[in-house]
Parts: structure tokens; C-alpha cells; sequence
């Protein structure tokens, strides 16, 4: 976000959009428009992947076409493409939603 890395509160966000992949780069980094609850608008790239995909063996993992879930150290983890789950239950992969809103919790 404006050329610096940092984190943003789901609670802060009103909504985010993408058009989706264009490039290969897209498939590790996507454009996205990010509005804030505030009314600011945010240029951002959103990781596709999950931490360690990239040392993966199969193609079709580290290109973000598919995930994988996988048992470590008591825990469940994903490799691939990142999925999102809705309030709604509906698990949603990132390079397939165009428009996200988050309602307000709080």
C-alpha cells in the first residue's frame, strides 16, 4: 500500500475488488482496490499463495491453480492458491471473487 508493506484490520475494510489475473504476476501478487469504512480508497497486491507454495514441487500448486489443505504439528494449513471463507460458510479462492463486501460487526 502506497509502496510499503503493511497489514489492514478486516474491520477497517468496507469492501475490495479485483479484475482478477492478467499477468503471471498476478498469480502471486493481484491488484486490488481496497475502500476503507473511512471512504479512502487503497491501491494493494494480495499474496495468492499460502507461505511455502513457492518450494513446492507441483506446478499446479506454486501457479495458484489449485490448494491443497495438509495436517502440521496439530494443525491444518493450505498450499496453493489462498481461499477465503464468507460469513455464509461459502469458501471462495482469491482469484475468482471480483467484488468482496464486509459488513460491520462492531
Amino acid at each position: 500500500v502506497g509502496g510499503t508493506r503493511r497489514l489492514i484490520p478486516f474491520a477497517t475494510i468496507l469492501s475490495i475488488d479485483t479484475e482478477g489475473p492478467v499477468d503471471l504476476r498476478d498469480l502471486v501478487w493481484l491488484p486490488a482496490q481496497i475502500r476503507l469504512r473511512d471512504g479512502s480508497a487503497l491501491a494493494a497486491l494480495l499474496p495468492v499463495t499460502y507461505p511455502g507454495t513457492a518450494a513446492e514441487a507441483d506446478t499446479m500448486l506454486r501457479l495458484a491453480r489449485r490448494t491443497e489443505w495438509r495436517e502440521h504439528g496439530g494443525g491444518i494449513h493450505g498450499v496453493g492458491q489462498r481461499i477465503w471463507t464468507t460469513s455464509t460458510g461459502h469458501d471462495v479462492p482469491i482469484l475468482e471473487f471480483r467484488h468482496l463486501s464486509f459488513e460491520n460487526t462492531a
